[in-house]
């Protein structure tokens, strides 16, 4: 069961997408201003999802929970199709095997039904995996595109999910060419550096 006291973070990402869709509703730019400079400690593409969603069927508390669906469907999805373009045979049966555990897990599924922030950054954090794994397979210029898009709107949704997700491909990165980071490092540290005049 998901908590229900007044002071918890779902009320506030609630809250931060109703005042957006209402401000937008009724023209009050200024307000619109700053209900949007204040939401500082969290990024703005949640709130903003949640105040389209509000703008255009609510506003209704229960329809807050859209984005995070969405975002549980991205996970499953991303968690099928990595395993696919990851192994060379059996990806197909690996990836119903992931999608799977995610449909069925409790975590999940409770995120998926909360205003929170937790399943659209899973399925931004798959997303921009499965880009960067195709990106390095097959160097096709739209796989780097939808990868620094995927990126960029993980960023703006929380920067510590974006974190973890680059430091996890510079980690990836530094494993598969290893010896071209040392060699690129290694020139980095040997370049002659301007005296201080």
């Amino acid at each position: 069961a998901l908590p229900i006291w007044i002071n918890h973070d779902r009320h506030t990402h609630y809250l931060n997408g109703l005042n957006l869709a209402l401000d937008v509703k009724t023209g009050d730019i200024a307000r619109l201003w700053h209900d949007f400079d204040r939401m500082r400690v969290w990024g703005p593409l949640h709130p903003i999802a949640v105040g389209l969603v509000q703008l255009i069927a609510g506003p209704d508390h229960r329809l807050a929970v859209l984005p995070s669906l969405v975002g549980w469907v991205m996970t499953i999805c991303f968690a099928f199709l990595i395993p696919r373009r990851i192994l060379p045979s059996g990806g197909n049966a690996a990836g119903l095997i992931a999608a799977f555990f995610v449909a069925v897990s409790p975590a999940h599924r409770a995120f998926a039904t909360d205003c929170m922030y937790e399943s659209l950054g899973a399925g931004f954090s798959l997303a921009a995996i499965y880009f960067y794994i195709a990106a390095v397979q097959e160097r096709a210029p739209r796989f780097g595109i939808a990868l620094g898009l995927t990126l960029t709107a993980l960023f703006l949704h929380k920067y510590n999910y974006w974190l973890l997700v680059l430091f996890g491909m510079l980690a990836g990165e530094f494993a598969r060419q290893p010896r071209a980071w040392c060699q690129y490092a290694w020139s980095v540290c040997k370049r002659d550096r301007n005296p201080l005049t």
